[in-house]
């Protein structure tokens, strides 16, 4: 999947397959550094045919960035 950070950014993914949904919620959006955006909150919810669910939620707090570090360790190519 391709992201355009540029004009928003993708914040919930659903996936359907035989028997099983998921879903993945995506908030919170905070700027670490500017022009670089991190999700704090994250939601898995896993739906089962026989009614059963599964949630996982992830919370992220006092997050610090390593403004040391060189760019290009990071890259991450685009096509």
């Amino acid at each position: 999947m391709a992201v355009d950070y540029l004009h928003g950014f993708v914040s919930q993914l659903s996936i359907n397959d035989t028997g099983i949904s998921a879903v993945i919620n995506y908030s919170n959006p905070m700027e670490v550094l500017p022009g670089v955006w991190l999700f704090t909150s994250h939601q898995h919810v896993l739906q089962f045919s026989s009614g059963f669910q599964v949630i996982t939620q992830f919370i992220l707090t006092d997050i610090q960035v390593n403004q040391g570090l060189n760019d290009a360790l990071f890259a991450i190519p685009t096509q």
